[in-house]
């Protein structure tokens, strides 16, 4: 019948596409209902249709559908990444959340705990403790002490000698000084100063080599004794303390046992050899200069006990710099990815203005001790 699909019809199995869509027929007995895709309506009129919707569809073949599913499957793919993407980035933020949390947790719970900490009380005996840190050095420092004492007293004689040339030549019944006439004085002299020069210079090697040989067991030392430590230990102590304690601590305790017991010894010396020589000369003299001594020692003590405050104050805030840097940047990931790289620097920039503080109190103090001295 002229409605009904023929035996050619079904051999073919396929009407064709037609404008833009394509529809399949079941390659089944007559009259098995057509099915349909995307919508599209079978051609009508019988095999001539058939024919033209064949020859419509010769434009899109197969290579057009393979396109389009690629296309489509490409979307879906594209579509899945960016979920996957989206979900990876909420659970990494997640993650930092969760450890910023415990961070400050446990900041927390630490400063809670040294809140009611007793400050440590410095022994009366820390002096000895240092002494024994340099016994293994004591031979060089003993010769240290003995280049001090020819070079500040070679210093001390250049007043006297230089007093006793000028009455020669001022003095003409005067020619000559412990019978040296004035061209030999000044040979003696001349080599009496050299010997003092080059005293002076053994002075500074011995006591500087000896001292960074002490920083240098010190440091050994305490990091032995660090690494010795439980857990605990590092649980309570942060490492950027630690660190401070190894680099800026440790140079400070050399030179106080080499540097500072070197100028103090120095002092020493010149003070007795100077008061000696003035009793020489005037005793009277001497006695009433000396009743400025109470009063500049009292002051002398008073600002030895501040500075002392000071050095500690500014020693504590070297090690909050050590620390806060050291920390921030070993963690420097969680500070990018929470984005405080400007409080981070705001709050080193604090503890840098604190130190300077402390330093400009100190050159203060000293400015005017000096200048009181100077006065006296």
């Amino acid at each position: 019948m002229a409605g009904q699909p023929t035996a050619t019809h079904a051999a073919q199995g396929t009407y064709g596409v037609q404008g833009g869509s394509n529809w399949n027929q079941s390659t089944a007995a007559p009259g098995t209902q057509h099915h349909f895709r995307d919508g599209g309506v079978p051609p009508t009129g019988g095999v001539g249709a058939t024919g033209a919707g064949v020859g419509a569809g010769a434009g899109v073949g197969p290579g057009g559908v393979e396109q389009r599913v690629a296309n489509e499957a490409l979307s879906q793919m594209e579509v899945d990444a960016a979920r996957a993407n989206k979900l990876e980035n909420v659970n990494q933020q997640a993650r930092l959340n969760d450890a910023h949390a415990n961070l400050q947790a446990a900041q927390a719970e630490y400063e809670n705990a040294t809140a009611g900490a007793q400050p440590h009380t410095v022994p009366k005996y820390d002096f000895i403790r240092l002494i024994k840190l340099a016994r293994p050095e004591a031979r060089y420092l003993g010769l240290g002490v003995c280049f001090l004492l020819i070079s500040s007293g070679i210093t001390m004689s250049v007043p006297f000698s230089m007093g006793k040339i000028i009455d020669i030549v001022t003095n003409p019944g005067q020619t000559t000084f412990l019978n040296l006439s004035l061209p030999q004085l000044f040979v003696i002299l001349s080599g009496v100063f050299c010997i003092g020069a080059l005293a002076n210079v053994c002075r500074v090697l011995i006591f500087r080599i000896t001292g960074e040989r002490i920083i240098q067991r010190l440091r050994n030392d305490l990091y032995k004794a660090i690494l010795k430590q439980e857990m605990g230990f590092f649980d309570r102590e942060r490492s950027g303390d630690l660190i401070s304690r190894l680099t800026v601590d440790t140079s400070v305790v050399g030179k106080s046992l080499t540097q500072n017991i070197s100028d103090g010894l120095r002092a020493l010396a010149t003070s007795t050899v100077g008061l000696s020589m003035m009793i020489w000369v005037s005793p009277h003299l001497t006695t009433i200069m000396m009743t400025i001594v109470p009063p500049v020692a009292f002051f002398a003590i008073y600002y030895g006990r501040y500075v002392k405050d000071l050095s500690k104050r500014t020693q504590t805030a070297l090690g909050e710099i050590t620390k806060v840097a050291e920390e921030r940047v070993g963690n420097i990931r969680t500070v990018q990815a929470f984005a405080k790289e400007a409080a981070e620097a705001t709050r080193y920039s604090l503890r840098v203005q604190d130190v300077f503080a402390l330093a400009k109190k100190e050159a203060f103090a000293s400015g005017f001790f000096f200048g009181g001295a100077g006065l006296s």
